[in-house]
């Protein structure tokens, strides 16, 4: 049986579908950078996913590749990529479970999606925001 919502459900499945908006941006840039990694920083977002060299436009990094002798912007470490693929698949069911039963859902399931959208958006954060969330 679905449960009827309340309005603090709504409200709290509200909150939740702002806080995952909110994640989006972050997952998508560890995404990226795992990607860029995984295709030897030869990847583009728009086109590598249609093979359509440069696609995009002119400024297409696949039209201008890393070059190897460059030193690497990032070091991403094993541990690292493996907790940013895992931080993107857990958006995604998120994403995916909130838009299935929208506000119609029982209150240990919202706990539960509250919980993990939270544990994401605090791995997220930038050191700006760490700094203004903890007062330092």
């Amino acid at each position: 049986r679905t449960p009827s919502p309340d309005a603090r459900t709504t409200s709290r499945v509200s909150k939740l579908i702002a806080t995952l908006a909110d994640i989006k941006h972050s997952i998508d840039i560890r995404t990226y950078f795992v990607l860029q990694n995984y295709h030897g920083h030869y990847f583009c977002p728009h086109c590598s996913p249609t093979d359509l060299l440069g696609s995009c436009g002119p400024t297409c990094p696949l039209l201008r590749p890393y070059h190897k002798s460059s030193t690497q912007p990032y070091a991403l470490t094993p541990e690292w990529m493996q907790c940013a693929h895992l931080d993107a698949q857990l958006y995604k069911s998120l994403v995916d479970d909130v838009a299935r039963h929208g506000d119609a859902v029982d209150a240990e399931r919202l706990r539960q999606w509250e919980k993990a959208a939270e544990k994401l958006r605090r791995k997220g954060r930038n050191m700006a925001e760490q700094h203004a969330e903890n007062g330092w």
